[in-house]
């Protein structure tokens, strides 16, 4: 069950004032790029959803000693910038969760425009109710959501 903190969480960023999806509107930016596949560097301002952006990614991924084949849990993976880079870049299986349900279709359809549905998956749900295993993975990544489980970081894997 989702305690009040992840609620309020979920309801800010499920605000939609205009009225059109957010799958929408990031499909109407993906329609005037060319056809294709899109790559971590076109997306990078739009799905690098966190401070630094795309080189903190990087940075976060030379701490972490990534290799291929490693299993990533992206904590809050939001639009899933952070994700599909490390997916690409070192190969790794990751999972993403967050708790915006628009935030995991953006992810999913920006994973299936990148080619990279093999690698990477998404699900909406809160990081202090984990569907997983223990130790199901090999490094836990949170780029841009700490804050807001700064009273209950020790309860993440």
């Amino acid at each position: 069950m989702m305690n009040e903190l992840s609620q309020l969480t979920r309801q800010h960023y499920e605000k939609n004032e205009a009225g059109t999806s957010l799958v929408a509107k990031v499909s109407t930016v993906l329609d005037s790029l060319s056809e294709g596949a899109v790559d971590s560097l076109q997306l990078a301002g739009l799905d690098q959803f966190h401070v630094m952006g795309l080189e903190a990614t990087k940075q976060l991924a030379q701490i972490a000693g990534l290799e291929r084949g490693t299993t990533v849990l992206d904590a809050g993976s939001g639009l899933g910038g952070p994700s599909r880079y490390l997916a690409s870049t070192y190969g790794c299986r990751v999972v993403g969760v967050d708790l915006s349900s628009s935030f995991v279709a953006v992810a999913q359809l920006l994973a299936q425009r990148t080619g990279l549905n093999a690698l990477v998956s998404y699900q909406t749900g809160d990081l202090l109710a984990l569907p997983f295993p223990d130790r199901g993975f090999d490094v836990v990544v949170d780029p841009a959501c700490s804050d807001e489980y700064s009273g209950s970081r020790a309860s993440l894997p």
